[in-house]
């Protein structure tokens, strides 16, 4: 599952701000609100596990947390001084192997 979280990589990614929710949109697939009062909540998956999630914000940084299955995935979204890239930091501790790290580059698209 590690290897597959470190390879779902959106080649596009929009994001909204509004009131507490942030709204992440991948791809230009199916979007999800996520809640950033900083508690953890968790949702039941159709295979039955359960994702363990919270969401803040670090100063201007947001910071999403997520674990499921004894694997936990990190992530620092941070937005260029010009606001024109943003950088995703992304640490996915794998406790049956190796962890990975990545560090993923968007570009804001013009008008």
């Amino acid at each position: 599952m590690g290897m597959a979280l470190a390879g779902d990589v959106a080649t596009t990614l929009e994001l909204r701000l509004d009131s507490v929710l942030v709204r992440v949109t991948p791809n230009g697939g199916v979007g999800y609100a996520l809640d950033t009062d900083g508690e953890e909540n968790e949702q039941e998956l159709l295979d039955g596990s359960v994702l363990e999630r919270r969401v803040r914000w670090d100063g201007s940084e947001l910071r999403i947390r997520q674990e499921i299955g004894g694997f936990s995935v990190e992530e620092r979204y941070e937005v260029a001084a010009d606001g024109n890239e943003m950088i995703v930091l992304r640490r996915i501790d794998n406790p049956r192997g190796s962890d990975v790290e990545a560090r993923l580059f968007y570009r804001r698209k013009a008008p």
